[in-house]
Formats: C-alpha cells, sequence, structure tokens
C-alpha cells in the first residue's frame, strides 16, 4: 500500500499541546475516502482492540488528512519497507 494519495486521520480532541500530536491513527486510501470510510473506521477503532482506542472511539475526530499529511505518513511508511 505505498501508493496511497488520500488519508483520513483520527484526532484525539483532548491533546491541545501544540508540541504533542494529535493523530492518534492514520488510514492511506488510493481514493478519496468517503464519509462511509470514516464511519467504517470509527466502527473498526470501536470493536478491534489492535488499535487500542476502545475506550475513546467515540470522543475522536475523524477528518480527510491534508496532503502534507498524507505525504509524511507515505514518507515514513516507504522508509520502514
Amino acid at each position: 500500500m505505498n501508493e496511497f494519495k488520500y488519508g483520513l486521520m483520527v484526532i484525539d480532541p483532548t491533546i491541545v499541546d501544540e508540541d504533542d500530536c494529535n493523530i492518534v491513527h492514520f488510514v492511506g486510501y488510493l481514493e478519496e475516502p468517503t464519509k462511509e470510510d470514516a464511519k467504517q473506521l470509527r466502527e473498526e477503532l470501536r470493536d478491534d482492540p489492535e488499535f487500542g482506542l476502545q475506550d475513546m472511539w467515540d470522543k475522536v475526530d475523524i477528518f480527510p488528512a491534508p496532503q502534507e499529511i498524507v505525504d509524511h505518513f507515505l514518507s515514513c511508511y516507504n522508509e520502514d519497507n
């Protein structure tokens, strides 16, 4: 999946310190994500303990990621692989 062009970022709105990143999860997509994709992501956060966000799935915000965030995660992904 090293060619994603879009993303959804999961934001913890309780983190307001500019030195801390409030993005707690990111998902890359080949196609522009829809509202349904965001809904499915929220359900995964609620149901899958692997994400570690089950205690806050209903408190996080999910937004389309701006291009610079997509580029950042894409470069991190490519460095790891």
